[in-house]
């Protein structure tokens, strides 16, 4: 039983191979364009989430900081942008689990800003 389940399980796909291909960035310099992504994200809502948003406000601003980091600014200057990340705003917000995911990504954010100001 247990050498049919570890069987199953060396099967199963490598979380980093499923990210990059999530993120479009397979290659040679995949794990650096993944890393560089992330550390972009990471930075710009660093910037602009702030303890006086409303959850829905925080939530915009994840899905529009992910979709700038993913497509480039163009993409977001594109027709009907701000509808599309309200809407998928909304999706995040009506959903428990995303919710609680969304929030909990804004409340480590609102922490580290705090401590890097205390320093």
């Amino acid at each position: 039983m247990q050498e049919d389940l570890k069987k199953i399980l060396d099967k199963r796909p490598n979380i980093d191979d499923i990210l990059k291909k999530r993120l479009n960035i397979m290659g040679s310099n995949g794990q650096a364009v993944f890393e560089k992504r992330t550390s972009d994200f990471a930075s710009r809502i660093t910037d602009i989430i702030e303890p006086h948003n409303t959850a829905k406000e925080m939530v915009e601003k994840l899905v529009k900081t992910a979709l700038e980091v993913e497509y480039g600014p163009s993409f977001t200057a594109s027709k009907g942008f701000t509808n599309m990340v309200s809407k998928i705003a909304d999706v995040i917000i009506t959903n428990p689990e995303l919710r609680r995911q969304a929030l909990s990504i804004a409340s480590v954010t609102i922490e580290k800003k705090k401590a890097e100001k205390q320093k």
